[in-house]
């Protein structure tokens, strides 16, 4: 600073950024000088074999940097790259422990990075200063600044006493200058720790603990140096800059105002944020297995089907015939029809509206009965008949032939119907899990030697890459119909597959 400004130029203050380390030292430019650290990470980089954990995709599984670096010392934090492939995954840690989920096998290693905090000094010297204010009557001071990094801590600030008692300086953070907003952060300094002297270098500028906050980077902040009055004296302050009095003001005879810039150093403040400094890496070897897909369940239903029974007769007129259908050993259909004269097709009776139960037996008897016939009839002669079945959208007919002359056609017992009748639909369903973030394909075996297949993307549109980039246990559910074309009993096997050829299977007996 230069010798001679005027001590009533108190609470004058500039802020810059530029990186450092918190032991530098200053050029005749007044920049930092940076250490040379590249030895720091080589030398504390142990060698521990055998490191290795294994699990299984979609479950937690514990890291412990201790395992690959040793003993972790205080204050250590860690960072870690999850698949070794040069991207850090995590931000710096405050523990050697970590537990991360894999969504998909793997075989290789996870690089982990220990590093130690230490303080950064940040120092503008480009003129970042967009606007600055002096509080009137400068008993509060402020300094506009643009962070280049985010995790604030501490700020060092050019003030001293000049003369007199001094008290406690405190600092804020603030992210406006309108006296209602709020304030991010604030330290203080007991007034013991105030430097005393007209003019002080910058390694004797008081420091200001700060309680640590997280900035915006681009986005202007204030800090808001707050003098107290010392008993009987003033302090000195020097920065460059323009002085916008905004705040309130408390009474007071110190002047507002700027110094010229100063060419000997041109700050009045520093600020301090929080770095990591590596200093050891290592590997851990990693296995995941993959887990098989889970079928939690499996069920079929068996469709309802109908039909409409109909008899129908022809031939020669006035013979009858008596018709029974039976569903197990229920009647469920009767009816006594006369051949008339006239065309056999509108001599058609309706026996029943089955809705068919495919765990029922159904049966039918027809009798034909030529004694009792009326007597302008001729005995003799055929009646044909037909069972009629109408289904939805087709139709099936049963043919039979009574005859006087062979009384072994009078009775026509048809002990199975179900032959004849529609064989329902069969509907399949089955709920599967896969707790990684595999795609899932669902194939069945109808056991009548046709399949049908179903492929669920975990993403929901593209096949799973590997490996899987996100974790995202699914649970599926597949629904598929089937018509069996002949009744039987058929065996059906279900297997899930998951895109790494793991696969579960479970098999069901369905009677049709």
């Amino acid at each position: 600073m230069k010798d001679g400004l005027s001590p009533l130029s108190a609470g004058l203050i500039a802020l810059a950024f530029i990186l450092s380390t918190a032991s530098f030292s200053w050029n005749e430019n007044h920049a930092l000088i940076y250490p040379d650290e590249s030895h720091i990470l080589e030398d504390q980089t142990p060698q521990v074999a055998n490191c290795s954990v294994s699990g299984f995709e979609g479950m937690p599984v514990a890291l412990n940097a201790s395992c690959a670096l040793g003993s972790s010392p205080e204050n250590a934090s860690h960072r870690w790259d999850l698949d070794s492939d040069g991207v850090w995954d995590t931000s710096w840690i405050v523990t050697e422990e970590y537990e991360h989920i894999w969504g998909d096998d793997f075989t290789g290693s996870a690089r982990v990075e220990r590093g130690l905090p230490k303080d950064v000094v940040d120092i503008v010297l480009e003129g970042e200063l967009h606007e600055v204010g002096a509080l009137n009557p400068t008993q509060w001071i402020a300094q506009a600044f643009v962070p280049n990094r985010p995790l604030l801590t501490k700020v060092a600030v050019d003030v001293s006493v000049n003369w007199g008692q001094p008290s406690d300086l405190h600092a804020w953070i603030r992210d406006t200058l309108d006296p209602s907003g709020s304030n991010l952060s604030h330290g203080s300094l007991p007034y013991t720790e105030v430097p005393r002297g007209r003019y002080i270098e910058p390694d004797e500028w008081p420091i200001i603990d700060v309680e640590d906050v997280v900035l915006e980077l681009n986005r202007m902040y204030y800090i808001m140096l707050n003098l107290f009055y010392p008993t009987n004296g003033s302090y000195e302050g020097h920065g460059n800059g323009l002085l916008v009095p905004e705040w309130p003001t408390y009474g007071g005879n110190l002047d507002s105002g700027w110094t010229g810039p100063d060419d000997d150093d041109n700050l009045g403040f520093r600020t301090y944020t929080r770095e990591i400094t590596p200093v050891a890496q290592g590997e851990i070897d990693v296995e995941i297995q993959n887990i098989n897909p889970v079928i939690s369940d499996s069920s079929y239903q068996i469709d309802d089907a109908s039909a409409s029974i109909l008899f129908r007769i022809a031939g020669e007129k006035w013979h009858n015939v008596e018709v029974h259908i039976f569903e197990s050993d229920d009647e469920i259909g009767y009816a006594n029809i006369t051949r008339y004269p006239g065309s056999p097709n509108n001599q058609t009776v309706r026996l029943a509206n089955v809705s068919i139960d495919p765990s029922k037996k159904y049966s039918a008897t027809a009798y034909y009965t030529p004694e009792d016939d009326p007597i302008n009839g001729q005995i003799w002669g055929a009646t044909p008949a037909w069972f009629v079945f109408e289904f939805d959208n087709t139709s099936r007919r049963i043919h039979h032939t009574f005859n006087v002359r062979h009384e072994e056609t009078w009775v026509w017992n048809i002990e199975d119907l179900n032959q004849y009748l529609p064989l329902p639909t069969v509907t399949l369903e089955a709920i599967a899990y896969d707790p990684g973030s595999d795609d899932l394909k669902f194939k069945w075996s109808f056991g009548d030697g046709t399949f049908d297949e179903h492929i669920y993307y975990n993403n929901g549109m593209n096949p799973d890459p590997y490996p899987s980039p996100d974790v995202n246990p699914v649970i599926v559910t597949d629904l598929t119909l089937h018509g069996y074309s002949s009744a039987g009993t058929y065996t059906i096997i279900l297997t899930v597959t998951d895109d790494d050829n793991g696969e579960v299977a479970v098999s069901m007996v369905l009677s049709v």
